[in-house]
Formats: C-alpha cells, sequence, structure tokens
C-alpha cells in the first residue's frame, strides 16, 4: 500500500504537470500545496489522519491561490494594456504609403516598416498617397494625408 505522502507527492506532480501544459496559475498552487502536504505527511508519519492532510491540503490551496495568484500573473504575464501602449507609441507618428484606397467608414491598407496595415481615414486617400499616423486601434491604423 502507498504512504499517504507518496499519494499527495504523486497528485502536486501530476497537477504541476498540468499547469505546464494549460498555464493559467491555478493547478499550480494546487500542485504546491499538494507537494507541502506530502511534506507535511513525510514528516508526521501515520499519526496524520487522512481527513487531516484533506483539510491542510484545502487551507493551503486557498491561501496560496488567493494570496500568490495575482502577483504570478502581474510578475510572468505582465499587463497588456503595456504592451499594446508600447506598440501604438512606436508608431504614432510614424509615414506610411496607402497600399489600398482609403475612404470614410470603409479601411483601406497601408504599408509600415514593409508589412501591410489595416487604416482608416476621414477623407479619400488614394494608393500611393503619404500619410501620417496618428493613432492606433488593436490592429488598425488611423491615418491623415501628409502635408
Amino acid at each position: 500500500m502507498m504512504p499517504q505522502w507518496g499519494f499527495w507527492l504523486i497528485v502536486g506532480l501530476l497537477l504541476l504537470v498540468a499547469e505546464v501544459s494549460a498555464p493559467a496559475f491555478v493547478a499550480l498552487f494546487f500542485g504546491l500545496a499538494a507537494l507541502l502536504v506530502a511534506l507535511v505527511c513525510w514528516l508526521a508519519g501515520p499519526a496524520l489522519p487522512v481527513w487531516g492532510a484533506g483539510l491542510i491540503f484545502v487551507v493551503l490551496a486557498v491561501v496560496l491561490l488567493v494570496g500568490l495568484r495575482g502577483l504570478c500573473k502581474r510578475v510572468f504575464v505582465g499587463k497588456k494594456s503595456a504592451v499594446s501602449d508600447s506598440l501604438a507609441s512606436e508608431v504614432i507618428g510614424h509615414r506610411a504609403v496607402v497600399t489600398m484606397r482609403i475612404q470614410p467608414g470603409q479601411p483601406g491598407k497601408v504599408e509600415l516598416r514593409g508589412a501591410q496595415w489595416q487604416a482608416e481615414a476621414s477623407e479619400m486617400l488614394e494608393v500611393g498617397t503619404p500619410v501620417r499616423i496618428v493613432k492606433q486601434e488593436s490592429i488598425v491604423l488611423w491615418v491623415v494625408r501628409e502635408a
């Protein structure tokens, strides 16, 4: 028969593998809680009842999840707005050339740094017109005629 600490060790390792294959910073904390319970069971030996190990697991999992998930997401995932803001600041003010006619309410395309971007404008812009980027919304660039 498998010792109680061995069961929790296997559960913890399986949960850590699950986190690696589908990272969401949830299974990680359940896995860490299971590994800590395995350590407690190993230290306590057979004196720790199964319900006690289960209770320790639940408490540790909740504490780790609530206490550390937000921190881990900030450290490892970052802020999405920071990424989009940095990209926008890189393209706003730059020059591009219209490669597909742009009409008000009907997007066209511009070439910026060798890449095609969807673009919109408040006036009609023909192919070959030099433009300046004034705003970025997701993957759409808003442009004005270059003066």
